[in-house]
C-alpha cells in the first residue's frame, strides 16, 4: 500500500496547490484586465520603462532623474542631437529621493552612465508619502532583488498594505479595467496594436516622445498661474523628512560607487509661483550645503530665472512644469554644462 503523508505534510501541501493555482488564475485574469485598461494607449510608465530596457546595455551615457519637473524639463532627444551622445530620462511623477534611488539602482543593472543630472525638487525632500510614486516604478522594473529592497524599505509606510495586495494580486491591482475590458469584448475589439517606443504618443496633457521625455504644448493661462496656483496657499510650508534627505545623499554616495558624476539642478517654476514661495532661498541654501559636502555642483534655475528672467509665464504648461518652449530653453543653456562632464 502507498503510504500516506503526514496530515500536517498534506495540508501544507494543499496550500501550496492552491497557491499555485490561484496565481495563475490571477496573472491570467490581472493580465487581461491589465491589457484592456491600457486597450487603446499604453500605460506612460510602462511604456518609459519599456523604452529603457529596449537599450543595449552600457549604451546610454547620461541619465536624469527626479520628479516630473525633470520629466518635462530635459529633451533626451535634443541632447543626443546636440552633445552627440544617448541619454535617458529615468524621471516618474511625484518622485521621491527614496523611489528614485531604486530606480536609479536598477537602471545601473544595465548602463554605466558617465554623468547623472539629479534634478531636486525641494517639496520632495519633505514628502511622507513614498508608496504613491512608488507604484510609478515598482510595476515596471525587472529586478527581483531591487523589488525586494524596496518593499522592505516601503514596509513602515501607512498605505504599505494596500500596495503590497495590489503587488501581490494582479486581478484586484487592475480591478478597474473590469468596465473597459467588458465594453471591449462586448463591441468586438480583442486585439490591439501594440506601440512601438517613439512614436510619439499623445496623452490628455502632453505626449511621449522617446528616451524618458514628455512634452506639453500646453500654456498656463493667467487664471491657474494665479487665483487657482495650488502653491497661493501652501507656499513653502513644510518640514525637511529625513528619510527624504538621507536618501539623497545614499543616492549621491551611489554614484560615487559606480563612477558616476553628478550635477544637481532645481527645474524652474514660473515667477507667479515663485512670487508665493517666501522661503525658497532657505530651501536653496540647505539642498546647496548638501551638493557641497559632496563636491558637486547645483544649479537651481529658480535663481537663475530671478537674476536673467530667462523663463517667461508662457513656457510653463501649469504652475510648475515647462512646456516645450521652456524646455527648449532650458536645454540650450544646460547641454554646454553636461558637455563639461562628458568631455
Amino acid at each position: 500500500m502507498r503510504a500516506k503523508l503526514p496530515l500536517r505534510a498534506s495540508f501544507i501541501l494543499k496550500i501550496i496547490v492552491f497557491l499555485i493555482i490561484f496565481k495563475i488564475i490571477d496573472m491570467s485574469v490581472g493580465g487581461a484586465l491589465y491589457y484592456y485598461k491600457y486597450f487603446d494607449k499604453p500605460d506612460m510608465h510602462e511604456l518609459m520603462w519599456r523604452d529603457f530596457y529596449s537599450h543595449e546595455n552600457n549604451s546610454i551615457d547620461v541619465m536624469f532623474l527626479g520628479s516630473s519637473h525633470a520629466r518635462f524639463a530635459f529633451d533626451s532627444g535634443y541632447f543626443d542631437r546636440e552633445l552627440n551622445t544617448k541619454t535617458f530620462n529615468l524621471s516618474s511623477s511625484g518622485q521621491t529621493p527614496l523611489v528614485g534611488y531604486y530606480a536609479l539602482k536598477e537602471a545601473l543593472k544595465y548602463q554605466k552612465p558617465k554623468v547623472l543630472v539629479y534634478e531636486v525638487y525641494w517639496r520632495m525632500l519633505g514628502a511622507t508619502d513614498n508608496v504613491t510614486p512608488a507604484y510609478f516604478v515598482f510595476d515596471y522594473i525587472k529586478g527581483c532583488a531591487t523589488k525586494v529592497e524596496m518593499l522592505a524599505a516601503l514596509s513602515g509606510e501607512k498605505t504599505f498594505s494596500s500596495f503590497f495586495m495590489e503587488t501581490a494580486i494582479k486581478t484586484y491591482k487592475n480591478r478597474d479595467g473590469l468596465i473597459p475590458a467588458v465594453k471591449k469584448v462586448l463591441n468586438g475589439e480583442l486585439i490591439n496594436s501594440d506601440v512601438e517606443v517613439g512614436n510619439n504618443i499623445e496623452y490628455t496633457d502632453f505626449t511621449y516622445y522617446k528616451n524618458g521625455y514628455f512634452g506639453s504644448e500646453k500654456i498656463a493661462t493667467p487664471y491657474k498661474l494665479s487665483v487657482a496656483n495650488p502653491f497661493k496657499k501652501a507656499g513653502l510650508n513644510f518640514k525637511w523628512n529625513q528619510r527624504q534627505l538621507e536618501y539623497m545623499k545614499k543616492t549621491l554616495i551611489l554614484c560615487k560607487e559606480n563612477n558616476v558624476k553628478v550635477i544637481m539642478v532645481a527645474a524652474p517654476v514660473p515667477r507667479p509661483t515663485m512670487d508665493f514661495l517666501k522661503d525658497y532661498d532657505e530651501a536653496y541654501g540647505h539642498i546647496k550645503s548638501i551638493a557641497d559636502s559632496f563636491k558637486i555642483d547645483f544649479m537651481d534655475y529658480n535663481l537663475i530665472n530671478r537674476q536673467t528672467g530667462m523663463f517667461t509665464n508662457d513656457m510653463f504648461y501649469d504652475s510648475n512644469h515647462l512646456n516645450v518652449k521652456g524646455t527648449g530653453v532650458l536645454d540650450r543653456h544646460f547641454a554646454p554644462v553636461i558637455k563639461k562632464y562628458l568631455y
